[in-house]
């Protein structure tokens, strides 16, 4: 349920920001930034704006956009300028607040995009330490994953096959050298994340081998959803076993 118009939130955040600048912005000033926040598609949007210019745009009654948003005590003016009051200030940062809780969908990676693997590789770059979690990963993606330094850390399920786990051990070995990187499994994991220290957790629709062959969504959750999965997945990490290189035969 939309508390109110994209119009009027665009309009109170800019509000907010000029105060926190320092500076209050006249009611001229914050009816120009109404006309001018949207594009101008034509048709109904322009006539708005001829509207808005006669000072005749309604909000579902007979009033200014500016008269609506005193009407509501969003906003108070001060000596011919315009501040943000209380109520307006809380509404901005719980409006503000509640668009950070959704989840974004980041990209659909198509199996007709050439450069799809490349995208996804580029998408695992975070600014802290991640771990990824992907129980089918294999050698092949973990060599490519030294393009990201920030992945130190490596979840994998316990059904790859001997061989499989032995590459990944090898490799990891080889990567560890130049920089910090450590693999583990464990059972029971199913979902694939890249998970970073702090920030947003990005969840991965498929398994980084099958990019390229099935279509891939990557979606960024939300701040809530991003600290239960980080959580859930210390947990796993701690209780794992190292994914270790095969002991070569004594001479």
């Amino acid at each position: 349920m939309d508390v109110l118009s994209a119009e009027a939130h665009r309009t109170l955040a800019y509000i907010a920001l000029v105060n926190r600048g320092g500076a209050r912005p006249s009611r001229a000033g914050v009816a120009q930034f109404f006309r001018s926040a949207e594009p101008k598609v034509g048709g109904v949007f322009i006539e708005m704006v001829n509207m808005m210019a006669r000072g005749t745009y309604r909000t579902g009654s007979d009033e200014n956009p500016v008269d609506y948003l005193l009407r509501m005590e969003w906003i108070r003016v001060e000596e011919g300028a315009v501040v943000l009051t209380s109520v307006g200030q809380a509404l901005v940062r719980g409006l503000d607040a509640a668009e950070q809780e959704e989840d974004v969908i980041e990209a659909v990676l198509d199996v007709d995009d050439p450069f799809a693997y490349a995208k996804a590789v580029t998408y695992l770059r975070t600014e802290s330490p991640a771990l990824l979690v992907d129980p089918y990963l294999r050698m092949a993606q973990l060599i490519d994953l030294d393009r990201v330094p920030t992945v130190e850390r490596v979840l994998v399920g316990t059904k790859l096959n001997a061989g499989d786990l032995a590459a990944l051990g090898s490799a990891a070995k080889v990567i560890a050298n130049k920089r910090p990187l450590e693999v583990r499994k464990v059972s029971e994991l199913h979902d694939r994340y890249l998970i970073p220290a702090s920030g947003p957790v990005l969840m991965l629709g498929g398994s980084l081998g099958t990019i390229g062959r099935s279509p891939i969504t990557l979606t960024t959750l939300s701040a809530s959803l991003s600290d239960t999965v980080r959580e859930v997945y210390e947990k796993k990490w701690a209780d794992a076993e190292v994914v270790e290189p095969p002991t070569l035969p004594e001479d």
